[in-house]
């Protein structure tokens, strides 16, 4: 029986499928990440059609094992496609497994390697090709461990492919390791075996899961992805017990979807806080190594600091959420802790960057230092805080920024969150291209969480590879060397030729958006591109939706409104029956923001008088609205909270205000986006009726001379303006005049409403 067949028959009895083309990484001639030290030319071993194997010890541990299988699968593949047959080539072995193995220290010293006196980092690896005047070819792959051994076998199947019609394997004497030990990169559910070894053939390390929801839908029944949690966290932790491969986070959110179904989680409150112990240590249980607890951008605020939601919290904790936090941790640490003594443990806080640090001022905020230390003062000194960098979004960290931000919880271990994604200009398509100072891997304790969906999302799993990469080898790292190779490697070769022209275009038209005329032939030849892509059965998830939303700026149509002249203006109570409402027209095709059905209605009715100009909403709703977690707050996230209504005023042109008011009674209001520092005059009035509510709203004009307003509008007077319903509870916002799928906060796509 041929090699051929013997290799194919126990794989396809191990339960692989062969197929045409060898699963990814594809074969380009290039390794991903970038080798630390290539001592000697790369150069192409022909691989024969018989006299092939790869020799590991008697009984390897499991990643050496599956790297053995993989190697196996890759020669098997390429002698099955079409090739100019190599039937007299030299046979090639592959000598795999750790340092400290025998069959390693014998090819050290059969062909005088010195292997026994190098010393590597952890997980790092050496090869060495041993190429006799004639005889048989050996190439010694030795790692630090069980994953060293098969990041090795990972260098050599990337170098495994087709080469002018002959099965090649490209080698190197190579020593290589991480210079970040311990990257992440995640997806909002569990990942399979499969899914896993695909990422461990790019050298990734860390897979975390990002339970981005109510932390008490946490549970082993819950859909996660295809599979339930109790499923695919078993899948999880069979892989890496079986092959000894990858550490598992993961991220629970202590605040999202609240409301409703669950109250608010109280730190004050024994059972809130046993409940939430037991889902990390369910999760500890099914192989969690690290539980990140997230605060961040659900943590309640009002007027521009963070405040504890309840008020027993703000009894114990002294109105501290910072100590609040703290305390959590601390008790999460104490209650796991003995169970679980590797455990690891971090927390996002609610100030996770420098910017919310700072808060738009020169000047550090210091209700943001006093959360910061507070937690800091709360918590065991080994809980990890992790911070965004100087900004949300962080094109660069410098030493001075860590410095800073670390200073303020007490230097305590502190690493980044990373979402760099948001950096390049084409978020649909995105590359690696941030920075990050020397000795940064060290400062952090080489943890790194890649905020990029490695999974799910087609065209971020580039971003994370060539993330992964960066923190490789930062050295020798090309952000466009490194996304071409890694689209090509995961999607094929001559795929980077399809995509980076697309690419180009996307920023293209991103800089005509102000410029109709020359936008739309652009996305004509953007239809054609993606149609290009999808004959190469490329997947165009996320990327037709993002065009559908730049077509949006090219054929125009805001609607108008009339605003209603009143004699005399309503009484704000919140029942719209006033007089001066009967008759005045409502505003009630408002389109949804999302792909969704079952819209709620709402309904908008203007009007105005010499002093102020008056929005009435009217919300239907699916009972029970879930009432706000803070009743009477000021300027803090309360669009992430049950119902609200929201306004987009913009009298002259320049600037614009958003107003928002909630089905509690909470407001926010803002110049532009973000600018908090705006506290105009104006009242409401809310009324609640089954299955409706209704708010009455009058905004003084004298309120909005800051925008700036010059003279208060008279007859014909045209202002730009939207109104949206945040109906967060049910998953719906809704505007009236359509974003196309673009931010709220974009003033081209606000509708004109004239004065009566």
């Amino acid at each position: 029986m041929s090699l051929r067949m013997t290799i194919a028959t126990i794989l396809a009895l191990a339960g692989w499928a062969l197929t045409a083309a060898p699963a990814p990484p594809h074969y380009t001639g290039d390794v991903l990440p970038e080798p630390q030290e290539v001592l000697h030319d790369w150069r192409l071993l022909q691989l024969p059609d018989a006299g092939f194997r790869v020799i590991v010890a008697a009984s390897p541990s499991g990643a050496v094992g599956l790297a053995r299988d993989l190697l196996e699968e890759r020669y098997a593949a390429l002698i099955q496609e079409e090739h100019e047959a190599v039937v007299d080539g030299r046979a090639v072995s592959i000598i795999l497994g750790t340092f400290e193995e025998d069959i390693i220290r014998e090819a050290d010293r059969r062909h005088n390697l010195g292997l026994a006196q190098l010393v590597l980092p952890t997980k790092g690896y050496a090869i060495r090709v041993c190429v006799p005047a004639e005889g048989p070819i050996e190439i010694v792959a030795a790692g630090q461990g069980a994953r060293g051994a098969f990041y090795a076998a990972a260098t050599l199947l990337q170098q495994m492919g087709i080469e002018q019609g002959k099965p090649v394997l490209k080698c190197a004497d190579l020593n290589d390791w991480p210079h970040w030990p311990r990257p992440y990169v995640m997806d909002y559910s569990t990942a399979s075996a499969d899914s896993l070894r695909q990422l461990a053939l790019f050298k990734v390390d860390g897979y975390a899961i990002q339970h981005r929801y109510e932390w008490r839908k946490f549970r082993a029944e819950q859909a996660s992805g295809r599979a339930t949690y109790e499923q695919g966290l078993s899948d999880m932790a069979a892989f890496r017990e079986q092959t000894g491969l990858f550490d598992y986070m993961l991220l629970l959110q202590i605040y999202a979807g609240s409301g409703g179904e669950y109250p608010l989680l109280d730190i004050t409150n024994p059972e809130h806080v046993a409940a939430l112990a037991d889902r990390c240590r369910y999760a500890a249980s099914k192989g969690i190594g690290h539980i990140m607890i997230l605060a961040d951008d659900w943590t309640p605020q009002q007027d521009n600091r963070y405040v504890c939601p309840h008020e027993s919290e703000k009894a114990q904790f002294g109105d501290s959420v910072g100590r609040a936090h703290g305390y959590l941790m601390r008790k999460l640490y104490e209650g796991l802790k003995p169970e679980f003594p590797g455990l690891e443990f971090s927390i996002c806080p609610a100030p996770y960057s420098l910017n919310h640090v700072y808060r738009h001022s020169e000047t550090a905020n210091p209700e943001m230092i006093r959360y910061l230390r507070d937690l800091d003062a709360e918590m065991p000194r080994d809980i990890a805080v992790v911070w965004t960098g100087p900004r949300v979004c962080s094109p660069t960290v410098e030493r001075d920024h860590f410095l800073e931000y670390a200073g303020y919880v007490g230097k305590r271990p502190t690493f980044l969150w990373d979402n760099s994604n948001c950096v390049d200009e084409v978020r649909v398509l995105q590359r690696f291209v941030t920075t990050r100072y020397e000795g940064f891997a060290a400062d952090s304790l080489g943890l790194y969480y890649i905020n990029a969906f490695a999974l799910g999302w087609p065209w971020q799993r580039p971003f994370a590879v060539s993330a992964v990469d960066a923190l490789w080898n930062p050295r020798a790292f090309d952000p466009d060397r490194s996304y071409c190779q890694a689209v090509d490697k995961i999607y094929g070769p001559g795929s980077y030729d399809l995509v980076e022209p697309y690419r180009r275009q996307r920023a293209a038209m991103e800089r005509l958006i102000d410029d109709p005329a020359k936008l739309a032939p652009a996305i004509e030849q953007a239809e054609a591109m993606l149609a290009g892509l999808e004959a190469r059965n490329l997947s165009t998830k996320r990327l037709r939706p993002d065009l559908e939303r730049l077509k949006g700026y090219v054929d125009l149509a805001p609607p108008e409104a009339v605003v209603t002249r009143f004699a005399v203006g309503p009484v704000l109570d919140g029942r719209l029956d006033d007089a001066c409402w009967e008759g005045v027209p409502e505003l009630a095709d408002f389109a949804p923001y999302g792909d969704f059905v079952g819209l709620h209605p709402t309904e908008v009715r203007l009007g105005y008088d010499d002093a102020n100009l008056y929005i009435a909403f009217r919300c239907h709703h699916a009972d029970p609205i879930p009432a706000p977690a803070i009743k009477g707050r000021r300027d803090g996230n309360i669009h992430l909270s049950s119902d609200a209504a929201g306004i987009m005023l913009q009298p002259e042109g320049a600037g614009y205000g958003h107003l928002i008011v909630d089905y509690g009674g909470n407001v926010l209001d803002e110049r532009g986006a973000g600018g908090l520092d705006w506290d105009p005059d104006w009242a409401f009035a809310i009324h609640k009726e089954p299955s409706v509510w209704c708010v009455e709203i009058a905004v003084p004009f004298a309120s909005l001379q800051a925008l700036p307003l010059d003279e208060f509008p008279g007859r014909g007077a045209r202002w730009r303006a939207n109104f949206i319903r945040y109906y967060d509870a049910a998953g719906q916002f809704s505007t009236w005049s359509s974003t196309h799928g673009n931010r709220f906060h974009v003033p081209r796509f606000f509708g004109v409403i004239e004065f009566e």
